[in-house]
């Protein structure tokens, strides 16, 4: 894994291992990086200015499809294989919440903006809404025609984005649950969608080594 500096387009540092990584999420500050090893079950905590690894957590339902870090830096979430997602206090390296109501893998998780819901995404064809406080599960959006890859929240919070091996990416109502619009594809499968940080540019990457640009509605409109 190799770090860029963004504005010189310069390596910054390596990391190396025996296994491939997997999912990888900076906090905040940019002080650390959380990465995942590929088909493991162990987060890596690494300081973005050595690379070295300052602490693990090892997780208990099975293989870590995805990560996701709260916006304030304190709650990790990681998507599980076994159907679940491990909430964590990250500062505490302890863990909370088990969300569970998935029937089949957990591929991605999103926290909206304020940090009070976590989007999740499953192969079983859904994306599920939770309240992060009490890990109380809120709303299921169904629609797609199957199973899911990735969720993510615009950057005002008022939608979210899916897509999915359908090729489509849906974009729904967090509050109501209710399907505000279809964007269809000549993709054979979206394995990734997000917002741009003003929120006025949706992309999604397909399997074909495309990517499809949308415009959005700008946000506070």
């Amino acid at each position: 894994m190799i770090l860029w500096d963004s504005g010189t387009a310069q390596a910054r540092s390596t990391a190396r291992g025996d296994m491939q990584f997997g999912a990888t999420v900076f906090t905040p500050d940019g002080a650390m990086l959380i990465t995942s090893i590929h088909h493991g079950t162990v987060v890596e905590l690494r300081d973005t200015g050595t690379m070295a690894i300052q602490d693990t957590i090892t997780c208990s339902h099975g293989e870590i499809m995805g990560l996701a870090l709260s916006p304030d830096g304190r709650i990790l979430a990681v998507a599980c294989y076994d159907r679940a997602v491990e909430l964590w206090d990250l500062a505490a390296r302890r863990r909370g919440s088990v969300l569970a109501g998935h029937k089949d893998q957990v591929t991605a998780a999103a926290f909206s903006p304020d940090g009070r819901l976590l989007a999740t995404s499953s192969w079983d064809g859904t994306a599920m809404l939770w309240e992060v406080a009490t890990g109380r599960q809120l709303l299921t959006l169904s629609g797609h025609l199957r199973g899911l890859f990735c969720v993510a929240f615009s950057p005002n919070g008022t939608t979210l984005a899916t897509s999915a091996w359908d090729g489509v990416v849906k974009l729904w109502d967090p509050v109501t649950g209710l399907e505000r619009m279809t964007l269809r594809t000549d993709a054979r499968a979206l394995w990734c969608v997000a917002f741009s940080p003003d929120g006025c540019t949706l992309a999604a990457g397909g399997r074909d080594g495309m990517i499809f640009l949308w415009e959005a509605e700008p946000e506070g409109k």
